[in-house]
């Protein structure tokens, strides 16, 4: 049962990325076009990930804290993206 643990907390973890990578990105193309559209997105994104969070900390912390803190490092990824993306825009 140890090894079906672990294989389900990567699996959980990968596609907790997958879509939160896919979500920040249609966030950027978004963003760059409008900004009042944008954040509204991005209101809708934080409030589902955190509905999202609060279901999985029932179950099972550890992945909740892993997933919290891949949200915390793509979203910083985001951010560098979405800074150089504006800075094209603006040339």
């Amino acid at each position: 049962m140890g090894s079906l643990d672990v294989t389900m907390f990567i699996v959980l973890l990968l596609c907790a990325a997958v879509g939160m990578t896919i979500a920040l990105i249609i966030f950027t193309s978004i963003f760059v076009q409008s900004r009042a559209k944008g954040y509204i997105y991005i209101l809708m994104l934080i409030a589902g990930s955190a509905t999202l969070l609060i279901s999985i900390y029932e179950t099972s912390p550890i992945l909740a804290a892993a997933i919290l803190i891949l949200y915390a490092i793509l979203t910083v990824l985001t951010c560098f993206n979405v800074k150089k993306k504006l800075n094209e825009a603006e040339l």
